[in-house]
């Protein structure tokens, strides 16, 4: 195989490791790959989840998974047990 960037042979152990990379060892250097950013997600009490998502993903949804109020429902009635 070549290399998609500089057409040169791809090297046998990249390939051995790697059997479907388009790009050499030294091209592989260069090219950038988008940046990832994960976060955990609760969709039920017991267990969460990891949700790895694109950084401008994370960023414009990020509002949406940061808690509000307080920690329990406890908590929360019992302000304003006085009251």
């Amino acid at each position: 195989m070549t290399c998609g960037i500089c057409s040169n042979t791809i090297e046998p152990e990249r390939l051995a490791i790697l059997p479907n990379t388009p790009f050499c060892s030294s091209c592989a250097r260069q090219v950038k790959t988008p940046e990832r950013k994960a976060r955990m997600v609760y969709s039920h009490k017991t267990g969460a989840e990891i949700q790895i998502v694109p950084a401008a993903l994370f960023a414009a949804t990020q509002k949406y998974f940061v808690p509000e109020g307080g920690r329990s429902c406890v908590k929360n009635f019992s302000k304003n047990i006085t009251a």
